[in-house]
């Protein structure tokens, strides 16, 4: 009914806050930072992952590391702690949180409400984790499943669905969605959905395209998957031309593009001038037939592009960072004139205030990007020196 998931999460995120934190805990008690040691790194990453396992079955255990460091001015070191579950579950509670996130997600995909849901099963080794268990039960309302082993489910489906399309049994049919949505690439680097995620397969959804220039005889179909409404941020599938159309002035020529997959999951995409008849079909298999040139080419115009992007959100955050550095240090020196008279020193200090506030104004006016990241670091500085202003002169009244 649906599916989503977070690519960049797993177990290997909660042994790295288990690492994380036995090593903030022996570069506070031994002086030694870790992280410098790929040896000691690697013997760290073994033991956090042995500790986490066990912690599923027992509350404490404990991480023993003779000679973790082998030579320093005090002679070799070594680490022993102990770990207990409620300090792992405490150092991964939002991971777990997000793990939910995604069962919210997939239930709003599918448009159902958690309670009705007559089954969880648990996939997959983190799924031990006591924690896990207890945040799914929460939300659900009900145990998971205890009738499959979580590291063979994904095996067990696999050999079930392949002794169905043997036809070795007949009792069992296969219920599937698109995990991403499917499109083509329009002009001006837009991106047309014909598949939405989610879509219930098997399917074949068909949509109408025009031509996009005069006199076009040839229409090439790109073929995406992604959720971006740009086509250069989608992943390219497959590319394919469709040949033979009409001489016509641009949008004139009406060109049916359809997407389908079938039982066997398998997507192809056709396109058919409405007028000629003419009609091409692919099967798509996740390449292009772009040259790689033509691949080289794309892929640096997109990096450009996502350069070009992450340089302009740069800028838009210096442009926000100061313009709230200019409010707050414009009421710090309000409040500290409050405070200041006949103070010298106090005073030399807002007169900088007020000149850094000035200067600043004047930069965020031009909208230089060098020249707004210097103004920030001062206008930072200036508002500390103000505020430690206040502080001390209030300190001195009472």
């Amino acid at each position: 009914m649906s599916t989503t998931g977070d690519s960049f999460l797993g177990g290997e995120d909660f042994d790295d806050r288990l690492m994380a934190w036995l090593i903030r805990g022996f570069q506070v008690q031994e002086g030694v930072d870790l992280r410098d040691s790929p040896i000691a790194l690697q013997r760290l990453k073994q033991a956090a992952q042995k500790a986490k396992c066990e912690l599923s079955s027992v509350e404490e255990t404990e991480v023993q590391l003779p000679f973790i460091v082998s030579q320093s001015e005090r002679g070799p070191l070594h680490m022993h702690y102990s770990v207990s579950r409620a300090q792992l579950e405490k150092l991964t509670t939002d991971l777990v949180d997000r793990t939910l996130d995604i069962c919210m997600h997939a239930l709003e995909l599918a448009r159902i409400e958690a309670s009705s849901i007559d089954d969880v099963v648990l996939v997959g080794g983190m799924t031990r984790m006591p924690l896990v268990q207890r945040a799914v039960e929460d939300l659900f309302g009900r145990r998971a499943s205890k009738n499959v082993h979580p590291d063979e489910v994904v095996a067990l489906g696999a050999a079930i669905q392949g002794a169905a399309l043997a036809a070795e049994i007949d009792d069992v049919a296969l219920e599937d969605v698109t995990a991403h949505s499917l499109g083509i690439a329009t002009a001006g680097d837009g991106y047309e959905v014909v598949i939405p995620a989610s879509t219930r397969v098997p399917c074949r959804i068909p949509s109408l395209f025009t031509t996009s220039r005069d006199d076009q005889e040839t229409l090439r179909i790109v073929v995406l998957q992604g959720e971006s409404p740009r086509a250069s941020e989608n992943d390219l599938l497959q590319d394919f031309a469709l040949l033979g159309m009409r001489k016509a002035p641009a949008g004139e020529v009406e060109v049916e593009v359809a997407f389908e997959i079938d039982n066997d999951g398998i997507f192809s995409v056709s396109a058919k001038d409405l007028e000629t008849g003419e009609e091409t079909r692919v099967e798509v298999l996740g390449q292009s037939s772009f040259a790689n040139e033509d691949l080289e080419r794309m892929s640096a115009e997109s990096a450009a592009w996502l350069e070009e992007r992450r340089a302009a959100e740069a800028h838009e955050a210096l442009r926000q960072s100061l313009q709230s550095l200019l409010v707050e240090v414009e009421r710090a020196i309000g409040d500290a004139e409050r405070w200041v008279t006949g103070n010298p020193d106090a005073e030399v200090t807002l007169e900088h205030a007020r000149h850094a506030h000035t200067a600043a104004a004047a930069a965020l006016a031009k909208d230089e990007r060098r020249a707004l990241a210097e103004h920030v670091v001062v206008l930072e500085d200036a508002k500390s020196l103000v505020e430690s202003v206040v502080r001390e002169s209030a300190t001195r009244r009472s």
